[in-house]
């Protein structure tokens, strides 16, 4: 066993892989808030400062190396496993994280007996095809997106453990909402520095505030009706990207204008193949934009009728909550 911060006690507890992460660290917090105890894998102590804060249990690991993963799960219930590697352009990094530890961590589920193993996933392993209100049982598109494709992979390797542990599949849309990197404040750093333009165009974000998300989780995580299954969790009112984009502009004061898909590729390209010149990790890369100007939407009809869950929390009472957040964080 690694090394934890705090030593084991009983009842069984609630495993989070990626709890330093935006969405892992949520859901720690929102489990710990409920009276629940968590242990958390974490890559290094700084990192999980924040999670000590909060009486979560770390246990020092990295998915890229089985071995440090040993134990990481004993005495524990429930795995969430929200860990994955999201950005960059080395193919192999991205199957090292996300597929390779991905099959490590059911290695130590089976041997933990584990009741329940929720992995998280993504809309992303559609491949993102012209089409609206995707449901579960659409088929994937091939893909040359790393991180499409190993979340792809990742999923393959998870339905083949389910013969032998009771495995549920979420997939997220877009996830937004105070504290989450990505979509809120990655997103709003960029619109701030200039870097992110509106895309004329059909391009829709998929929105799942991070609350909602974390509601669906803890049922999918318990309900006889989740397992073996996968769903879509979106809040089901999909948006133009464009007018995310403008609205995250207008917080920070930031004039943007409307740009043709072909300049975003184009722009993307160059600073790709600049940031493999260099020899560093790129700022952005051609699949980014690819992502960003998506015309997909979701259904999320399965996870409502299967589970019964719906988003507790509306568009404009989220956004109310992010902005109020963005505010505070960036002194705005």
């Amino acid at each position: 066993m690694s090394q934890t911060n705090s030593p084991r006690r009983s009842p069984k507890r609630i495993c989070i892989t990626g709890a330093t992460g935006s969405i892992g660290f949520s859901l720690a917090q929102r489990l710990i808030d409920a009276g629940m105890e968590v242990r958390g894998l974490a890559r290094s102590p700084d990192k999980a400062r924040g999670l000590q804060r909060l009486g979560i249990e770390v246990v020092f690991g990295d998915l890229s190396r089985p071995d440090s993963l040993r134990g990481l799960l004993d005495d524990c219930a429930v795995v969430y496993h929200t860990a994955a590697k999201l950005t960059g352009r080395e193919r192999a990094e991205f199957h090292t994280v996300n597929v390779q530890g991905t099959a490590a961590l059911l290695e130590e589920a089976h041997k933990a007996h584990i009741e329940r193993f929720v992995h998280l996933s993504s809309v992303a392993v559609y491949g993102y095809p012209h089409a609206g209100n995707i449901s579960e049982t659409h088929p994937w598109q091939d893909t040359t997106d790393p991180y499409c494709q190993t979340k792809q992979e990742a999923e393959r390797v998870v339905w083949s453990a389910s013969d032998r542990l009771s495995i549920t599949i979420v997939r997220p849309g877009d996830v937004f909402g105070p504290r989450q990197r990505i979509w809120t404040d990655q997103f709003f750093r960029l619109i701030r520095k200039g870097l992110v333009h509106p895309p004329i165009g059909t391009a829709m974000l998929n929105p799942v505030y991070i609350d909602n998300l974390l509601d669906a989780l803890l049922i999918l995580g318990e309900h006889p009706a989740a397992m073996g299954e996968a769903f879509n969790v979106v809040d089901g009112t999909p948006i133009p990207m464009s007018e995310y984009i403008r609205y995250l502009a207008r917080i920070a004061k930031r004039r943007v204008i409307s740009i043709p898909p072909f300049v975003l590729r184009i722009t993307a390209s160059a600073l790709e193949f600049q940031a493999y010149l260099r020899r560093i990790e790129p700022f952005t890369t051609r699949s980014a934009a690819e992502f960003l100007l998506h015309d997909t939407t979701f259904s999320n009809d399965k996870v409502h009728n299967q589970v019964g869950w719906s988003p507790a929390v509306g568009w404009d009472e989220a956004m109310r909550r992010t902005v109020e957040w963005l505010r505070n964080e960036y002194s705005i």
